[in-house]
């Protein structure tokens, strides 16, 4: 019986850390939707976007560690991996120094190159 309880109760710690973390991520998505908005009005913006697309990739991120066989999140997290890959593959041609900035902001890797 202590056995399920242990498992009962790790579990319960494992679901309030989760929701933690959630509520921290929202915090932070907030936090940097509200900077990015007063920043650039225009939501059609690249960089509005990328930073829209990061904060739905660390959320999904966040979900899988729980739920790793949640398939259809793994294809929507790899789609919207896609879409910020050509919008910062854009900026990076038409602008190096607005690419460089965001990335940094952002705190995300370089796109390779060939």
């Amino acid at each position: 019986m202590a056995r399920v309880r242990r498992t009962f109760m790790g579990t319960v710690v494992e679901l309030l850390s989760y929701a933690e973390e959630q509520r921290k991520i929202q915090e932070e998505e907030q936090r940097k939707l509200q900077a990015e908005e007063e920043k650039k009005k225009s939501r059609g913006s690249v960089e509005f976007q990328v930073v829209s697309f990061t904060n739905k990739i660390r959320r999904l991120t966040s979900h899988l560690e729980l739920h790793k066989k949640d398939y259809l999140s793994q294809r929507g997290l790899r789609k919207i991996l896609g879409k910020r890959q050509r919008l910062l593959a854009y900026l990076s041609k038409k602008n190096r120094v607005r690419y460089k900035e965001l990335i940094g902001r952002l705190d995300i890797r370089e796109r390779k190159t060939r």
